[in-house]
């Protein structure tokens, strides 16, 4: 909710608040980041990426592998959503 929200939503389709002024946030239910690693992701958030600023001195090392977690039950639930 505090860090990733903003630009990912709180479902990951990357429509949080800031979506008004940063166009093109990537959805981390998207197939393409599906098929990252959990390695990959976890880089990402340790090291940024783009306009993503590294959270590594922000965020605990435990907390990005709760959070590439977190990002793994999204994608399982955009994948049973009908349609």
């Amino acid at each position: 909710n505090t860090y990733c929200a903003p630009c990912h939503g709180f479902t990951g389709l990357g429509d949080g608040a800031v979506t008004p002024r940063f166009d093109n946030i990537p959805a981390v239910v998207s197939p393409t980041i599906q098929g990252w690693s959990d390695g990959e992701i976890f880089h990402i958030i340790t090291a940024g990426r783009a306009r993503m600023k590294p959270y590594a001195a922000a965020i605990p090392v435990n907390d990005r592998w709760t959070i590439v977690r977190y990002v793994r039950l999204l994608q399982a639930h955009q994948r049973q959503q009908p349609g």
